[in-house]
């Protein structure tokens, strides 16, 4: 049986809706975290970047996240370098660059057991 393109067009506009709602209610549930965690929704989406993507310089995070590569990008790896959630150190091949890396011990201990908490809840 052929769809109408009325009822194909009320299908795309529901799948539109429904993923407008997933996408507020995400983000909201991440800024939740990582109030929780002691930061904010943008600090904790770079710590997810690190851990999902690895290691970056400041110039390379500032590319992945869309932050300039400036004072924004400095003020972020600042904020969560005093929180624990990464660390600086010096490129081991050139030591002018300065690689950033996650803490994923302190990201674990953090907030691990709320997403751990959501991932048994979606297992069932």
């Amino acid at each position: 049986m052929t769809e109408s393109p009325s009822s194909r067009a009320d299908a795309i506009a529901r799948s539109g809706q429904v993923m407008s709602n997933f996408m507020a209610h995400a983000v909201l549930f991440q800024d939740a975290v990582a109030r929780f965690g002691g930061i904010n929704g943008t600090d904790m989406q770079v710590v997810s970047l690190l851990m999902s993507e690895g290691p970056a310089t400041p110039g390379e995070l500032a590319e992945r996240t869309g932050l300039t590569a400036g004072g924004s990008i400095t003020a972020v790896i600042d904020r969560l370098e005093g929180a624990g959630y990464v660390r600086r150190e010096r490129d081991s091949v050139d030591r002018r660059k300065v690689i950033v890396s996650a803490n994923v011990d302190a990201v674990l201990e953090r907030v691990g057991p709320i997403y751990g908490r959501i991932g048994e809840r979606w297992a069932h």
